[in-house]
């Protein structure tokens, strides 16, 4: 919401709703005068007196429109920003202007050392090896900052100098001593780690060239994967704790509940999304696609109809009810932060635990409802 703000009201930046990380040439002679309407922002102005004295040029790390769809990367439009801009607004709008200036600006460079030790095996080893161990060491100093000047990266391993040593030098082993550990689970995702699992149909990939060929059919898009989890938290399938999110037994229910394998994996909806984008490139038909469709539909239903799904729990494993709900007749039921019937988010009878600072108990809301 802050990003279309600044698109639509401000006009500080470009299209917001855009996945895309690359321009098209023609943007590339424009470049220079969106650098100098940042020049005012004291912040920005020795960055911004760098990049424009050292030239802007297509380069094909940011230029290329064959990555580019409907819109392209977003940048600052070049209007100064004003200083009564909000404090959220401002945040918003400094990580797009630092990356776009860092993206024009000099290369990092560094000083990368590794240290390769080789220690005698005194006595065999569990596998029975005899072997001299190798113990490696890796160590990386910035030399020149560069664009890290302009944006820097939240996390580093910079810093870590190691002596520069001839091959052959003896060096002594101080200390041995054996590391024992288990693997942990999956760690629960964040808000950040579940939209990038929705980015990448739920894939965990490590090759770059996969997940830029999965960007294109994950699940949902770049302006509608916050709202589909915020959807998630306020249906109570999934819960907040920290940062992490939790699911809910409302929503295992309802995963349970769908038996048919497919169409609770985001791969599905990733190759349909992907079979979409190749029709709108002419790379396939839409009666091709709706043929598809309507032939897996009859599956499913085939599927559900021989092996048809658990019923849900029951809405009384929500708690006891406290009372009939005056407007549908339903029973009234604690719901995590809310009080409603059974009839659910239809009804319009809804307490809100906590009003004008006050917590609403049970009991006040069950005497509500007996006494009005």
């Amino acid at each position: 919401d802050i990003a279309q703000e600044l698109y639509e009201k401000h006009k500080l930046i470009t299209y917001p709703r855009t996945d895309a990380r690359y321009l098209t040439p023609d943007q590339v002679p424009g470049l220079p005068a969106v650098v100098q309407g940042l020049q005012p922002v004291p912040p920005y102005a020795p960055h911004c007196a760098a990049v424009l004295a050292r030239g802007i040029k297509a380069n094909k790390r940011y230029v290329d429109a064959s990555e580019v769809g409907d819109h392209p990367a977003i940048l600052p439009t070049g209007r100064t920003p004003p200083g009564s801009l909000p404090a959220d607004h401002k945040r918003v709008f400094d990580l797009v202007a630092r990356r776009f200036l860092a993206v024009l600006s000099e290369d990092a460079w560094f000083d990368v050392s590794t240290l390769i030790v080789r220690v005698p095996c005194g006595k065999p080893l569990l596998d029975g090896s005899t072997e001299p161990q190798l113990y490696r060491a890796k160590g990386r100093v910035c030399t020149q900052e560069g664009w890290r000047a302009v944006d820097p990266p939240p996390s580093s391993r910079d810093g870590i100098d190691l002596p520069n040593l001839p091959a052959g030098t003896p060096a002594a082993v101080l200390e041995g001593r054996v590391h024992e550990g288990a693997t942990r689970p999956p760690r629960r995702y964040t808000d950040a780690s579940l939209l990038h699992a929705m980015e990448t149909a739920g894939r965990q990939l490590d090759d770059a060239a996969l997940k830029r060929a999965m960007r294109s059919c994950g699940l949902g898009t770049p302006a509608t994967r916050a709202a589909i989890l915020q959807t998630l938290i306020t249906r109570s399938y999934v819960v907040r704790k920290g940062k992490e999110l939790w699911s809910e037994p409302r929503g295992r229910a309802v995963v349970d509940a769908v038996t048919v394998e497919a169409l609770r994996s985001p791969e599905l909806t990733g190759r349909w999304e992907g079979r979409l984008a190749d029709i709108a490139e002419g790379r396939n038909t839409r009666d091709g696609f709706m043929a598809d469709v309507r032939s897996y539909a009859r599956d499913v239903v085939d599927t559900i109809v021989q092996h048809p799904p658990p019923a849900l729990a029951d809405p009384t494993d929500r708690g006891p009810s406290l009372g009939t709900c005056p407007v549908c007749g339903q029973p009234v039921r604690a719901d995590r932060k809310v009080y409603r019937c059974d009839t659910g988010r239809t009804c319009a009878f809804v307490v809100f635990e906590t009003m004008a600072k006050r917590r609403i108990s049970g009991r006040m809301v069950k005497k509500l409802l007996a006494e009005g």
